[in-house]
């Protein structure tokens, strides 16, 4: 998790450069729409809806890997139960098997 939590940084510290460094006003055009904003702003805005995007179509996946894993649980935990007559010890299944 270190390794996410510096990468953010670094990130965040590129991107604080390039606001610094682009502050150049640019217009966005699409059909009638018209949009004026600094260079930094636009590059920023276009790469958190790029992030979001990458989020949201890895969900499903994210979702039916949690699913199967609880299944997966309950049915080594109703075997373990079967073979030994009483629950044995959960068994430690990281969360973050992604």
């Amino acid at each position: 998790m270190d390794f996410f939590l510096y990468l953010a940084l670094v990130i965040t510290i590129v991107l604080a450069i390039f606001a610094y460094q682009n502050t150049a006003v640019v217009t966005l055009s699409f059909y009638t729409w018209e949009f004026s904003d600094s260079l930094a702003f636009v590059v920023a805005t276009a790469f958190g809806i790029g992030i979001l995007t990458g989020l949201f179509l890895t969900l499903p996946g994210r979702v039916r890997r949690a699913r199967q894993r609880r299944e997966l649980q309950k049915k080594l935990k109703e075997a373990e139960t079967m073979a030994h007559g009483r629950p044995a010890a959960r068994h430690d299944v990281p969360d973050d098997l992604d």
